[in-house]
């Protein structure tokens, strides 16, 4: 009776040892206070800008003048920088600033035009590897994230040809915009509270707009008319993010 009193209390110790082994594991993986730095590469520019009808209407132009412009898959690499607070071993919580800068749309003549977009938002990421596992013997952990916030966006020195009559157009405006996104990705763990997040994500980053001057060569010979396009950006991208929690 006592050896066999004096295994259970041993096999609890262990299972106690255990637990307490896999809660140091979950805390060095999620619990703290944590800044991150993240840098990535655009995949794919959505969006583009649409000449104001009511604009166009006032020129007298036809309907089908200068058409939609879309960005440019130019090599965009976004930035972001966060602080977050992991709410236990599933969930985290962060604020981030995101930056998409140099976003460039085809132009006619003159310098490029280029835009940039400049983002507030609240992150929530969920660790999955609790539902589907994880990879490569728990190195790696898989993750979703969704983020909601406010965007900035400006755009500069964008000019237009159309084949039917000859404008230029130098126009330059912000707008801010709800913006969103969702994420996902794996997360590698270091030494001394450092992790790595590979993420892929998309972002709407909401509504864009050019206003200025356009100068029409055709039935208005030689008259300068105001000018305004609008339009939506929304951005593909991955890349890595670095972790230090405290």
């Amino acid at each position: 009776m006592k050896k066999a009193l004096a295994g259970f209390v041993g096999l609890m110790m262990l299972c106690g040892a255990a637990y307490a082994d896999e809660q140091v594991e979950a805390k060095r993986w999620w619990d703290g206070v944590y800044v991150a730095a993240a840098i990535g590469q655009a995949l794919n520019i959505g969006g583009g800008m649409t000449a104001d009808a009511a604009y166009k209407l006032n020129t007298g132009l036809p309907a089908d003048m200068f058409p939609r412009t879309n960005f440019q898959n130019n090599g965009v690499r976004p930035i972001q920088f966060s602080i977050g607070k992991a709410i236990n071993n599933d969930f985290r919580v962060e604020v981030s600033y995101l930056n998409y800068h140099r976003i460039f749309m085809p132009y006619d003549f003159g310098d490029q035009p280029d835009g940039s977009s400049d983002v507030a938002m609240l992150n929530v990421y969920h660790n999955l590897d609790s539902y589907i596992g994880s990879f490569l013997y728990g190195k790696l952990r898989p993750y979703v994230g969704a983020g909601v916030g406010m965007s900035f966006n400006a755009m500069s020195g964008f000019s237009h040809y159309d084949s039917t009559f000859y404008g230029t157009r130098l126009a330059s405006g912000t707008t801010q915009s709800l913006a969103y996104a969702l994420e996902a990705g794996v997360t590698s763990e270091l030494n001394n509270g450092l992790s790595f997040d590979f993420f892929v994500r998309w972002a709407n980053l909401g509504s864009v707009v050019a206003v200025g001057d356009i100068y029409i060569v055709g039935p208005t010979v030689g008259d300068w008319h105001d000018w305004q396009e609008l339009g939506t950006l929304h951005v593909l991208d991955m890349g890595v993010r670095l972790r230090l929690q405290f």
